[in-house]
This record gives C-alpha cells, sequence and structure tokens, in this order.
C-alpha cells in the first residue's frame, strides 16, 4: 500500500509518501503561518521525490490536531479535497498518533503535547493508549491533573523534556518524541477499518481567538 500524509497543524508544513518498503520520501519546511500556500508544493515535491504521482497512491492521511486551529483546517480540506479527486480513502491522525514511538508500546502510554504554556495556565494534549491502540480521542489535561493521568501508565511519550518534574522513585518509562509526518504515514497504513478513522478535526478546544476590537465595533453600530 502506498500513503501519502499530510501534517499542517504545526510550526511545520509536511508531506511524506510511503510503500511497503519504508518512507520513500518527506518534505517538511518551518513555518509559522502560510500552511495553505505552501501545502500544495511540498505535497507534489514529496511525490516527485519518490517518483511517484498522485495516481499512485492508495490512501490519505491526514494529521487532525490537536494543534493550530487554521493548520488543521488546511491539512484536513487538502487531503479531503484529494480524496474526493482521486477517489481514495482518506484517513485522520491525531497529533498524538502520529507522535507515537517506533517502538511497540506494551500496557498502557499517555501521549503528552503542550496545550497552553503561559502561566497560570498550563495544560497538555493527552491522549491514552493500550497496546498501542487509542482508548479515547484527545483531550485537554490541566497540569495539575497530568500526575494522577501518569499514575495509571506504564509509559509517557511525546514532549517529554517539557514535563513537570516527577517523584524521583516514578517507574514510569519515558520516550521523547515529536510529531512526525513519517509516523503519520506508518500510522495509517496500519488502519485496517478507514471508517473507523475519519479524516475529522480534533479541535478539542474552542479557539482562542479574540474579534478584532473594529469589528465587534461595526457590530455593534449595526445592531443600534
Amino acid at each position: 500500500m502506498k500513503i501519502l500524509a499530510i501534517n499542517s497543524v504545526g510550526p511545520a508544513c509536511e508531506a511524506a509518501v510511503l510503500s511497503a518498503g519504508g518512507i520513500l520520501s518527506c518534505i517538511s519546511e518551518p513555518m509559522q503561518r502560510g500552511h495553505d500556500v505552501r501545502l500544495p508544493a511540498v505535497v507534489k515535491a514529496s511525490l516527485a521525490g519518490a517518483a511517484q504521482s498522485f495516481g499512485d497512491m492508495d490512501r490519505i492521511a491526514v494529521v487532525i490536531g490537536p494543534g493550530s486551529f487554521t493548520g488543521v483546517r488546511v491539512g484536513v480540506a487538502f487531503a479531503r479535497g484529494l480524496g474526493l479527486a482521486l477517489d481514495r480513502d482518506v484517513v485522520g491522525v491525531t497529533s498524538l498518533e502520529a507522535a507515537m514511538p517506533a517502538d511497540d508500546l506494551s500496557g498502557r502510554w499517555i501521549g503528552v503535547l503542550p496545550a497552553k504554556k503561559r502561566l497560570p495556565d498550563l495544560s497538555w494534549w493527552t491522549q491514552v493508549f493500550e497496546e498501542g491502540v487509542a482508548l479515547d480521542e484527545p483531550q485537554e489535561t490541566a497540569q495539575e491533573n497530568l500526575g494522577k493521568l501518569l499514575d495509571q501508565a506504564k509509559g509517557v511519550f511525546g514532549d517529554i523534556a517539557s514535563l513537570p518534574e516527577l517523584p524521583s522513585d516514578s517507574a514510569l518509562m519515558r520516550v521523547e518524541t515529536t510529531v512526525s509526518v513519517e509516523q503519520a504515514a506508518r500510522f495509517a497504513a496500519a488502519i485496517t477499518f478507514p471508517h473507523q478513522h475519519p479524516p475529522r478535526p480534533a479541535y478539542v478546544r474552542d479557539p482562542d481567538a479574540v474579534p478584532a476590537a473594529s469589528l465587534l465595533q461595526k457590530n455593534a453600530d449595526g445592531i443600534s
């Protein structure tokens, strides 16, 4: 099976092509914004690097978040459009699934990625895995509740360096990983039932965006 994977939920625009032999090509361009402008070119470059065409792909995979709201929307819309045009299945891979380590995850593991990073509101995107299979959807976990969640696990993976200090006697296994479009491709290739992994945004919480003051005033003037 050949997979085209797309990731635009973080500070990079990425695409990878995978076949039975492994990753054929991976393109990653660091950026904070402008994913919508660069994504088509990044995808084409990844296909060209793998000497493949759109029609050669058997499945499209897209990282669905949590992450940047705009980046999530860009990637999901692009992947859905490709799937429709090519008549291919499109599968959604959460950011935590795309951060899973390559090693076999036996037992219960927790994936963690930073959500809110500014004091006093510190929180984490979390997802619980049992034998490498997600038991729930991604959640936002307040930092004060993180320890209780980790107490139930054999190990934790993701942005370990940013985790609060754990007790020195903790037996919790720790694996530092990041969201990877290559891992998203590998995860997508192992999916047996595509309909169980829809390309639906995993926003987890409402956007933090605040309307511009000028827009608020305009709306107020229109109502009065």
